[in-house]
């Protein structure tokens, strides 16, 4: 084997490939719509590095109800030819087997280099602790998502990578979504960081090596994967959602060549950059980006005042509240939540001071 990779050096190998992803509801009927991708794969091994060339793609659509019995939807729809080959791109491993860097075509789509980028990431497994830690053992790894801690599985016939919960991944590359959509009402404000769930996100990734175990070396023959990302707002009761991605590598048994750019991490790219992460933003300032969906071009002295006037009325609606209902009418429509988003355009500041104003108020 090349050194720190599984796959032996000097050899190539071809396999057929799947990838699909698909985004639904799961409760009562469960729909989904999404797309999946066929291709030829065909890589070739030169020490670290890994040269790899995606063929033969076609694509295909699935819009619809989910049928008992867990049938995957496109065993069932029409692939396309799409007449269009991605240019080959070459991944460097390190002496361990990990991700060291990426080179892609130059006029490759983000959409394109986003997909390599999950593609690259397979690729790496920990041989170092694989060979020395006999069936288990965990590891920080780069991701699409970012660092993440990987769980490591391994038998004579497959190694098993898994990570749960993707909201423990340092140096992610996403916001997550506060409380503001799935807050729980039961937490104790005493000791929040003390609840049973992750705020309604539940998320988990799998990638499963089949492989020959001949002595000390594992011979890749197929490579399985899935990832989903679960959301289950207002607790049990509230509606879920499921993003589910698949794909699968099964191996049967000219050099490639790369021309391009260099991409040094697996880190998902987003189109806008102004959304990446600045470590010179000014985190008390305005923010521009709601996760509410919601935007104002009202002034922060503005908002201020709107915000003053609400918590009035929510006031007055609190100490007159009853089971009635045209209180609680009232009470849906002129509550907290016609004045959260205002409150979350204002800048720190201006909040810090209505804070104050209201908490050492006198009447």
């Amino acid at each position: 084997a090349a050194s720190g990779s599984i796959f032996e050096d000097g050899k190539e190998y071809q396999f057929m490939s799947e990838t699909s992803v698909l985004v639904g509801t799961m409760d009562h009927a469960p729909h989904s719509s999404g797309f999946a991708y066929k291709h030829l794969t065909t890589m070739q091994v030169h020490g670290d590095t890994i040269k790899v060339k995606l063929s033969d793609v076609e694509f295909s659509q699935f819009n619809g109800k989910h049928e008992e019995g867990g049938n995957y939807p496109f065993d069932h729809t029409n692939f396309v030819a799409t007449n269009r080959d991605i240019p080959p791109f070459q991944v460097s491993l390190d002496s361990h087997g990990l991700f060291k860097s990426l080179t892609v075509g130059p006029r490759l789509t983000l959409f394109q280099r986003n997909m390599i980028r999950g593609w690259a990431q397979k690729l790496q497994l920990n041989m170092d602790k694989i060979k020395d830690h006999g069936h288990g053992f965990s590891h920080e790894e780069q991701s699409i998502f970012g660092d993440c801690n990987t769980l490591y599985t391994v038998t004579d016939h497959k190694i098993v990578k898994s990570v749960s919960h993707t909201k423990d991944c340092k140096n992610r590359v996403h916001v997550l979504v506060d409380d503001w959509r799935g807050h729980l009402c039961h937490i104790n404000p005493e000791h929040p960081e003390n609840k049973e769930n992750p705020n309604g996100l539940y998320s988990a990734s799998n990638t499963v090596y089949v492989v020959d175990k001949k002595g000390d070396t594992f011979h890749p023959k197929a490579i399985i994967g899935s990832s989903s990302v679960v959301a289950q707002f207002y607790q049990e009761k509230g509606v879920s959602f499921i993003a589910h991605t698949k794909y699968s590598v099964g191996g049967y048994s000219s050099d490639i060549v790369v021309v391009g750019i260099p991409i040094n991490d697996l880190k998902y790219e987003f189109e806008d950059k102004e959304y990446g992460w600045k470590s010179e933003r000014d985190l008390k300032a305005r923010e521009t980006h709601l996760a509410t969906g919601e935007f104002f071009e009202d002034d922060v002295s503005t908002l201020s005042k709107y915000v003053k006037t609400r918590i009035g009325d929510l006031y007055d609606i609190m100490h007159k509240m009853s089971a009635e209902k045209e209180v609680v009418a009232q009470a849906h429509t002129q509550g907290v939540n016609r004045v959260i988003p205002a409150m979350m355009a204002m800048d720190y500041n201006s909040l810090k001071v209505r804070n104050l104003e209201i908490l050492y108020k006198k009447s």
